[in-house]
């Protein structure tokens, strides 16, 4: 009785050999959804990091237009009040010929009313830093102050996702240098050109990009599920055939005249 013995382990193979396919195609579809989850999670910090560096670069474009212009006039308010950081500027009030009240709104104040503004709208954070500030709440919190010391030792760029009231933000800071244009309120503090005065905090809130990612991971998910029944489909398709095949080429050296596979009455049977 050699040929049943024969005939077991050829199935045991066969079994073993779906059933590493079946464990293989699994695994590798879990590989590859893992990675693209993963690449959407630093394609979401990426787009962070970009929103955080193009508000950046619009508060250094502004702070440049109104450095050119020596600071401009705005009318006294309850929101802006004349600074006591500029009451040594010539002409920091002047009065229009009408009576008005207007007050120098110099670039740090005008960056420091953009940045409320931007928080109450968007939720994007500013915040203008230095390790000694002259405005005691320009003072730096604990990221703030690592990041400036980076700056210090000569980085240009510092950004990481943090903590931050409770929701993850991604952190992005860049230096502030002096340029002539600033010496007009800084000069009296020792201030020259090319100092690193500090540096401009941006927090971009990771929350909406976040919600965004989930919704395409749920579709990546959902896709390569689909991609894997299909495969795992097409696998099983194949063994059975593979079976069948096997089968009947067995049942084929049978009629050659193989007696192995005859009953009790010797009669012949054709595989199921």
């Amino acid at each position: 009785m050699v040929e049943p013995i024969k005939r077991k382990t050829l199935w045991s193979v066969l079994r073993n050999c779906l059933r590493a396919s079946l464990a293989l195609w699994t695994v590798f579809v879990g590989v590859v959804l893992l990675w693209a989850v993963a690449r959407e999670t630093l394609t979401v910090e990426q787009m962070a990091r970009v929103q955080a560096r193009s508000a950046f670069e619009k508060d250094a474009v502004y702070r440049q237009w109104v450095a050119s212009h020596g600071g401009v006039y705005v009318p006294v308010s309850e929101k802006t009040p004349p600074s006591p950081y500029l009451s040594d500027v010539d002409e920091r009030d002047i009065t229009t010929p009408s009576g008005r009240a207007l007050t120098l709104v110099n670039p740090p104040y005008m960056t420091r009313q953009v940045h409320e503004m931007a928080l109450q709208l968007h939720g994007l954070r500013g915040h203008i830093t230095s390790l000694d500030p002259i405005r005691p709440a320009n003072a730096g919190d604990e990221w703030e102050t690592k990041a400036l010391k980076a700056l210090e030792q000569g980085e240009m760029e510092v950004s990481s996702v943090e903590e931050l009231d409770n929701a993850r933000h991604m952190r992005l800071m860049r230096p502030l240098i002096t340029t002539e244009a600033c010496l007009k309120c800084h000069a009296e503090y020792g201030n020259k050109v090319g100092d690193l005065r500090g540096g401009i905090s941006v927090s971009v809130p990771m929350a909406p990009l976040q919600t965004a990612a989930r919704e395409h991971i749920a579709t990546l998910a959902l896709g390569h599920g689909l991609i894997w029944l299909l495969g795992m489909g097409a696998i099983t398709i194949g063994g059975l055939h593979l079976r069948r095949f096997a089968r009947l080429r067995d049942w084929a050296k049978e009629q050659s005249g193989d007696h192995y596979g005859r009953d009790r009455r010797g009669t012949r049977q054709k595989p199921r």
